[in-house]
């Protein structure tokens, strides 16, 4: 996190954590996914996880309700707000609100365990230690 005037800013300390610089910082606070043939908006406050199958994305919410969803993790990430979300894993992006705990391989999200990757592990364990204090 970095200072401003005593005001500390969750959003510089996720930049550089995704491949991709060109995500907003400031992005909409809801997403729109496709269920059948509606297209619903919906929350990203409400999204615990989201985990990548192949091809597809499945979205974890607080409800307990999954949906599956074709589209990249990586464009999905995209379009998610960078102070929010971030990807801990090849396979797995979290909301850093609804982390529990964790610790250097892995992080706690409901009831749910999520592995820290190698890769995204010296960036994401010093946000996570900041972010969660």
């Amino acid at each position: 996190m970095t200072q401003n005037q005593g005001i500390t800013t969750p959003n510089q300390s996720f930049m550089g954590l995704q491949r991709n610089t060109n995500r907003k910082p400031f992005s909409p606070r809801t997403i729109m996914i496709e269920k059948g043939k509606l297209r619903i908006n919906i929350p990203v406050q409400n999204i615990l996880f989201i985990k990548s199958e192949h091809v597809y994305c499945r979205l974890f919410f607080i409800n307990n309700q999954k949906v599956l969803q074709r589209i990249s993790l990586e464009k999905l990430l995209d379009k998610l707000p960078e102070d929010t979300f971030i990807r801990v894993h090849r396979s797995f992006l979290v909301n850093v609100n609804h982390i529990s705990k964790f610790n250097h391989s892995k992080v706690m999200v409901g009831d749910t365990v999520i592995p820290i990757g190698r890769t995204w592990k010296e960036k994401v364990v010093p946000v996570l230690k900041q972010v969660l204090r």
